[in-house]
């Protein structure tokens, strides 16, 4: 098995973890219970208490993330170094940490990991209706229409503003939900696209080998735009659970790779 396989089995056989989506490139969904918080505000402020004592152990690093609206703990084993020793140590450390949510030094670990993306401008959580009608999405389940709600960050972008730029190493992938935006390699114009489009998937695949592609194109807004991102990881969770979108990505990834 491999690592992430493994933290999976280690997860599914405690009785205090609850597995929230199963191992998928190197990444696993989960949280801790506990029967002193019997409501999502309380578990996911418990959780977020357990991601801040972790990084002041020094012992390791987890993100996280929302799943179908809940809140979940993201472990993701992608170092070649990492060794089953190193997992287990901050699972343990998760499975058996005391933290408290109410006044003292886990508040300030809450309010400092509560949500990682505060900061960032013109960041929000995307809503719903807009996001069910792109063409990406067309005849997807609904709880992955909310899924991408959840997770997906909104941004707006003026007119002349770059969104990607060619040959950078960032792996985030747009759905572009209203204007249009011209594509670019070089100073060459290669197209427009227009709501309903998305981009940035060529490097935001894995394409093998822990091998993914730098940015091949630059992207400016031709008008104001409206998009919502996902992260790689999200790109490929979805991706994973959702057989037509993986389809429509890589049918759309394959035409683009041969253009350019």
């Amino acid at each position: 098995l491999d690592l992430a396989e493994r933290a999976q089995r280690y997860i599914e056989d405690s009785d205090v973890f609850e597995l929230m989506s199963p191992a998928t490139l190197g990444i696993v969904c989960f949280r801790r219970c506990s029967a002193e918080y019997d409501d999502e505000a309380a578990v996911e402020a418990f959780n977020t208490a357990l991601v801040g004592d972790l990084a002041d152990s020094g012992l390791g690093m987890v993100s996280s993330t929302r799943l179908f609206g809940r809140y979940a703990l993201r472990i993701c084993i992608l170092n070649h170094t990492t060794t089953w020793t190193d997992v287990e140590v901050v699972l343990r450390r998760l499975e058996t940490a005391t933290v408290s949510i109410g006044a003292g030094s886990s508040d300030s670990h809450a309010h400092r990991t509560a949500d990682v993306t505060a900061g960032w401008p013109e960041v929000g959580v995307a809503g719903t209706e807009d996001i069910r009608s792109l063409p990406l999405l067309a005849h997807v389940d609904d709880q992955w229409v909310r899924w991408v709600a959840t997770v997906g960050r909104r941004r707006h972008l003026a007119a002349g503003e770059t969104v990607v730029r060619q040959w950078d190493i960032d792996r985030d992938f747009y759905l572009l939900l209203d204007g249009e935006a011209d594509v670019f390699a070089g100073d060459r114009r290669l197209t427009t696209m227009v709501s309903g489009d998305f981009f940035g998937e060529l490097a935001a695949l894995d394409w093998g080998a822990s091998f993914g592609y730098p940015r091949l194109a630059s992207v400016q807004a031709r008008t104001d735009l409206e998009v919502i991102v996902l992260t790689d990881a999200e790109l490929s969770e979805l991706m994973a659970a959702v057989p037509i979108v993986d389809a429509r990505i890589r049918a759309v990834a394959g035409e683009r790779a041969g253009r350019l």
